[in-house]
């Protein structure tokens, strides 16, 4: 299970960085939430139920939940990735 969520997160974070010019084109207020969509398109187009199942063992099975662990994941990189991409004003 680790190995599929690990390489959900490449699939997710890959996206980020092919739309990388996009990125640099919008507004830094509308960075995050762009890379929020980016990843939530990204995850909703796999199939999941596999993992959500297993979740479901230990308690995390619901969307919310699996979403809110891919956010705090996604946003730890983001906060990096966005100062790289956005100048400081």
């Amino acid at each position: 299970m680790y190995q599929r969520l690990s390489d959900l997160e490449t699939t997710m974070l890959g996206r980020i960085e092919q739309n990388k010019a996009i990125f640099k084109s919008l507004h830094p207020d509308q960075v995050l939430s762009a890379g929020n969509l980016l990843n939530y398109l990204s995850l909703r187009s796999q199939d999941i139920r596999q993992i959500q199942d297993q979740l479901h063992i230990f308690g995390l099975s619901s969307w919310p939940v699996l979403k809110a662990i891919f956010t705090a994941s996604c946003n730890l990189f983001y906060k990096d990735w966005v100062s790289t991409i956005i100048p400081k004003i």
